[in-house]
């Protein structure tokens, strides 16, 4: 009897499943092992029936107004949508917008939400719209998730918006206007490697817009981007036994205006920090060297910290958006 009662508590042991250590991060921030940009995923996720796929929220540069949310059916059948509500879209009091009765989004379809019709002085836009709802107003920084939500109020999806993941505007009404699209296997919304920016050359096509100008999107249709303009390459390395440095690479960095790096580790003496910004301006690449792991007096007389163990960087990149990049050695 005890042996039988051993080998259940046996295959019941070998039965639960084993959670290793993983070096992927569950936050919409970025790990980074190399050059390569990864983030943390737990299976395979269940990919909702429909998807926040496309968000204006700088306006065109017609108006300031001209913004829209574009939502994608990701099924082979039609999905009513009706009653359907988007939280943190409108300027209302509940910020609520809600999504009128008998609406439907046709089979691997798109549903175009916008302020104004494509034959309003104040739009851009050269393509029909679905549903003209002239209450929206996306805050372009700090504007809370948006949050979809079915008829009975159940979420469907949601799209980081407390800061925006992607997009691009250059502060000024006739400048660069850029949307923020969902990558084709749209992912958790709430994470930045969801999304990457409108960039192919044709997303200022007059296919949708009234004129090749400065304007970029793909309404009502396939996201054309494939690549976030705003991906960046870091490199973390060692030099020599006391010292570290790192490099920030990639045609995304001169969108972001300055790097603020903090470098935690291990050691004998204790947990230690370290903390410094750099300003990037129009560079592509930027290089921070002989960050020391110690201290030094002003008379140049060094004091290494040994042990060390688990060195850890983090770079948060701000501008007209904000990306962070982590890694470790």
């Amino acid at each position: 009897m005890k042996t039988i009662l051993k080998l259940a508590i046996l295959i019941l042991i070998l039965a639960i499943p084993q959670i290793g250590v993983s070096n992927s991060y569950f936050t919409d921030s970025e790990n980074i092992e190399g050059n390569s940009i990864s983030t943390g995923v737990w299976g395979e996720p269940t990919v909702p029936e429909v998807v926040i796929n496309e968000v204006m929220w700088m306006g065109s540069t017609v108006n300031y107004r001209d913004e829209w949310i574009e939502l994608r059916n990701m099924t082979g059948s039609p999905v009513d949508i009706g009653q359907w509500t988007i939280e943190k879209v409108t300027d209302t009091g509940t910020r609520i917008l809600h999504i009128p009765a008998s609406r439907t989004i046709p089979s691997n379809g798109y549903f175009l939400i916008a302020n104004y019709p494509k034959t309003s002085a104040n739009s851009a836009l050269n393509i029909d719209i679905n549903e003209v709802n002239n209450s929206i107003e996306l805050l372009n920084s700090g504007n809370g998730n948006l949050i979809l939500k079915d008829r009975d109020g159940n979420i469907v999806d949601q799209a980081k918006g407390d800061t925006w993941p992607a997009g691009f505007s250059d502060g000024t009404s006739s400048g660069l206007h850029k949307s923020m699209e969902r990558n084709d296997i749209p992912g958790d919304g709430l994470l930045v490697a969801s999304w990457h920016t409108c960039i192919d050359s044709h997303c200022n096509d007059t296919t949708y817009w009234d004129t090749e100008g400065n304007n970029y999107g793909t309404p009502g249709s396939p996201n054309l981007s494939r690549n976030d303009s705003t991906e960046t390459n870091l490199n973390f390395y060692t030099l020599g036994e006391h010292s570290v440095g790192f490099r920030l690479t990639g045609e995304g960095l001169s969108l972001f205006d300055k790097a603020e790096y903090t470098i935690t580790y291990n050691s004998d003496q204790g947990e230690q920090a370290m903390k410094g910004s750099i300003d990037i301006g129009d560079k592509s690449e930027v290089e921070v060297n002989n960050l020391l792991l110690g201290t030094c007096s002003s008379g140049g007389i060094c004091v290494y910290n040994s042990g060390v163990d688990t060195v850890k960087l983090e770079i948060i990149l701000s501008g007209p958006i904000t990306r962070t990049l982590s890694t470790h050695l």
